[in-house]
C-alpha cells in the first residue's frame, strides 16, 4: 500500500510539473515557430511519465496478483490521481508555456487509464463467479479494457509504448503464461510426504523424493520468517533446527514414507532422535535447547501416539507428530508476524496434532497486526 501511494503521488507530481521538466530552451527567434521543438522529443518528460506509469503498473500488478490488496485499496493508494485535469486548458501567455500545458494533458488520458484498468482488474479478481454483481462488472471491463486497447489512428504514437508495457502486465495477470508454481505455494508437500506418484515421477525414485520433501519443508518454515538450520545429506544431525523467538529450538524431523498405514515412528527413528536430543548441549548455542521434536509426515499410523509418548518419557520433551496438509494449512492461514509461543502450543497439544492446531498462533498475530494498523492509523490521523 505504501509502495503504490508512493509511486502514485510521484508520478502525479511529475505530470502536473511539466514546466520545470528538461524543456528545450529557445536559441533563436525562428525556433520559435518549430513546433516540433517544443513538443518533440528532447525532452525528458514523457520517458519520465511512461517509466512512472512503468512501476505504477508493475506495482499494481504484484498488488493483484498476490491479493496483498483489493480495488477499494488500489483506488485509495492512488487517489492522487484526482488532481489530474479534467480538460485541456490552453496557456498562450508563451510558446513554452503553450507547448507545456499541450504536453501536460497529452498524457494526462493514458495516466488517468492507467488506474482505472488496474481499480477495474482488482475488482474483477475479487469478485466470486456466482456472484449477481459477476456478470456487470465483467462486461464492464470488457469495455474497459477495449478502450484502453485502442491505438486510435496512431499505432505507433507516444502512447503505445506505454499502453503495451502495461497491457503486458494486466495481462500476466489476467492470464498467466507460466505454469511455474507461486513461492509460497506448497501443495505439493503433502504428495512428497505421501511419495505419491506424482512426486515420484518428478522427482525419481524414494530417496530423491525424501530428499525434496526436506527441502520444501524448509523453505516452508523459512517463509515464516524463521531461522533455521537445515542438514544436508550425511550430516550427523537432525532435518531442520527452528529457532524460536525466545532463543530455544524445535527440531523438525521430515519423513517421507509411501507406507499405506501412515507414519509410525519405527524403532530406528527413535534412536536417531534420541541421538540428536542427547547430542543437543554439544550442537546448540551455551544454554540453548529442545523445546520439542516436530515430526513431520504423512498421515499418522494407528500406533504413532503410543510410540511418540514412550519417546518423550524418555527424551524428557515434547515429541509431537504434524501431517504435512496440516502444516500447509497452517501456512496458508498465518498472517505473518512472529512465531512466539509455538513451543506452548505444541506442549498443549496431543501427540497427534489435531485439527487446526495452530488457531492460537494465528489469532494472536492477527491481533498484532490488528493493534499495529490501529497504531498507525491513530498516528497518521494526528499528523
Amino acid at each position: 500500500m505504501h509502495r503504490l501511494t508512493n509511486l502514485s503521488d510521484r508520478l502525479i507530481d511529475l505530470v502536473l510539473d511539466v514546466q520545470g521538466a528538461d524543456l528545450a530552451p529557445l536559441r533563436s527567434e525562428e525556433e520559435r515557430g518549430d513546433w516540433e521543438w517544443h513538443f518533440g522529443g528532447s525532452s525528458a518528460y514523457e520517458p519520465s511519465v511512461a517509466a512512472g506509469m512503468f512501476g505504477l503498473s508493475a506495482a499494481a500488478a504484484s498488488a493483484v496478483r498476490e491479493r496483498t490488496l483489493n480495488a477499494g485499496e488500489i483506488a485509495a493508494a492512488t487517489s492522487s490521481f484526482e488532481k489530474l485535469p479534467e480538460r485541456y486548458e490552453e496557456d498562450r501567455s508563451s510558446p513554452e508555456a503553450l507547448a507545456a500545458a499541450f504536453r501536460r494533458y497529452m498524457l494526462v488520458p493514458t495516466v488517468a487509464a492507467v488506474r482505472v484498468l488496474w481499480i477495474g482488474i482488482a475488482l474483477c479478481r475479487g469478485i466470486s463467479a456466482d456472484s449477481p454483481e459477476s456478470g456487470r462488472i465483467d462486461e464492464s471491463f470488457r469495455r474497459l479494457w477495449r478502450e484502453f486497447a485502442d491505438l486510435g489512428d496512431e499505432p505507433v504514437g507516444r502512447e503505445t509504448l506505454v499502453k503495451g508495457m502495461v497491457m503486458m502486465h494486466a495481462a500476466s495477470v489476467l492470464e498467466p503464461a507460466t505454469t511455474a508454481r507461486p513461492s509460497l505455494d506448497f501443495s505439493d508437500l503433502t504428495g512428497l510426504a505421501a511419495q505419491g506418484s506424482a512426486a515420484r515421477a518428478e522427482h525419481g525414485g524414494q530417496g530423491a523424493v525424501a530428499v525434496a520433501f526436506q527441502r520444501r519443508l524448509v523453505d516452508l518454515l523459512a517463509s515464516f520468517n524463521c531461522r533455521i538450520v537445515a542438514a544436508k545429506p550425511a550430516d550427523p544431525l537432525g532435518d531442520i533446527y527452528l529457532e524460536l523467538p525466545e532463543g530455544d529450538f524445535v527440531l523438525i524431523d521430515a519423513k517421507s514414507t509411501a507406507a499405506e498405514s501412515g507414519y509410525s515412528l519405527p524403532k530406528d527413528d527413535q534412536d536417531a532422535i534420541a541421538r540428536y536430543v542427547a547430542d543437543a548441549p554439544q550442537l546448540l548455542p551455551l544454554g540453548r535447547r529442545f523445546r520439542a521434536v516436530l515430526i513431520v509426515g504423512p498421515h499418522p499410523s494407528a500406533s504413532l501416539s503410543q510410540r511418540a509418548e514412550a519417546l518423550e518419557s524418555r527424551m524428557g520433551c515434547d515429541i509431537r507428530f504434524c501431517s504435512a496438509s496440516h502444516l500447509v494449512q497452517f501456512r496458508e492461514s498465518f498472517p505473518g508476524g512472529s512465531l512466539q509461543g509455538l513451543d506452548n502450543v505444541l506442549h498443549a497439544c496431543p501427540y497427534v496434532l489435531p485439527d487446526e492446531w495452530w488457531q492460537p498462533l494465528v489469532r494472536r498475530s492477527q491481533a498484532e497486526n490488528d493493534r499495529l494498523a490501529a497504531y498507525l492509523r491513530q498516528g497518521l490521523s494526528n499528523r
